[in-house]
């Protein structure tokens, strides 16, 4: 990447975030007046991200934590749109889209003020809230190692947003992480997604019909099997066939070593128990024929799915025993 395009990439940053935090704004019943003080800060933030050598950057991050100590603290919902602001910079910056040299104390900064308003300051938000927060963390660019996800579902548990939410909150809130997650560059894991499917209730009906459908963006291979897996009937009860698919989904994904251990053995049989061999052995066999999506291809190269390769090796085994 150039100078020029580096320059135009924060610019492209900038002006997508602000019509996006009018919004975030709006949805939350701040005025824009109210919060210059905070965008300020966040443009301050690109500016140091963009010019700071490895020398500047200690003196800028200290400059940034000082004018943060500054902040109105005792304004509930000025905290709430600085964290969602925070988070989602926080992602940008560990894309390498801004810039491919990371500025390390810059973003480690980022994270741990992430850390100060979750865990210290505990930033509150209401389910209306949240569906605003998660709207607004849609974004184009998101880095595996951003911690988006993460931090969405370390405030609903902080929180507990789902238990105080309405079906219709649920689903927004739901349909807005997974839309998130759709669009991440590669997934390294399922962990993410497997809290969000944990978080479904048997009363979230049009959320799980939402889940059987569901698809990432990038057509990665884990997803194809998931999706094997949801389309393959097991009962003709939904949330009976839903609740059954998580456990297989937690067991294949668990299938690491050379041989399954005991843990996974008891997790196999009851499956086993529930759906019945022939089911289970019709079910192993669609995954295994695709094997060779543990390679994900990019121009140049490809990386390893593990994701498959668990699920492929869960297969086989479970097919043998």
């Amino acid at each position: 990447m150039n100078k020029k395009q580096m320059k135009n990439n924060y610019k492209e940053f900038w002006e997508r975030d602000k019509d996006m935090s009018l919004i975030f704004l709006s949805e939350m019943g701040l005025q824009k007046e109210n919060t210059l003080f905070v965008d300020e800060w966040f443009l301050n933030y690109l500016k140091y991200h963009s010019e700071s050598n490895s020398l500047e950057e200690i003196r800028h991050a200290n400059e940034l934590r000082q004018q943060y100590q500054l902040f109105p603290k005792q304004k509930r919902q000025m905290g709430q749109y600085f964290l969602g602001k925070l988070i989602k910079y926080y992602n940008i910056s560990c894309t390498g889209w801004l810039k491919s040299l990371l500025m390390a104390q810059l973003v480690v900064l980022l994270r741990d003020l992430i850390i100060e308003c979750i865990d210290k300051r505990k930033v509150e938000y209401s389910p209306l809230e949240f569906v605003a927060l998660t709207k607004y963390l849609q974004c184009s660019e998101i880095s595996p190692n951003g911690n988006l996800i993460e931090n969405i579902l370390k405030i609903e548990s902080k929180n507990k947003i789902y238990r105080k939410a309405t079906v219709n909150e649920r689903s927004n809130i739901t349909t807005n992480i997974l839309a998130i997650n759709s669009n991440k560059g590669f997934h390294h894991d399922i962990r993410d997604y497997k809290k969000i499917l944990r978080l479904i209730e048997e009363r979230d009906e049009n959320l799980i019909n939402y889940i059987y459908e569901y698809k990432v963006i990038n057509r990665q291979g884990c997803y194809q099997i998931l999706k094997t897996i949801f389309d393959f009937r097991l009962f003709a009860n939904k949330w009976e066939d839903f609740t059954i698919k998580i456990k297989i989904i937690d067991c294949f994904d668990s299938s690491t070593g050379a041989t399954p251990k005991e843990r996974w053995k008891t997790q196999i049989e009851h499956i086993k128990t529930k759906i019945g061999c022939e089911k289970l052995n019709s079910l192993c066999a669609e995954i295994v024929k695709q094997e060779e999506l543990k390679n994900y291809p990019f121009e140049i190269g490809h990386w390893s799915d593990d994701v498959v390769k668990r699920f492929v090796k869960g297969a086989k085994w479970a097919s043998y025993m």
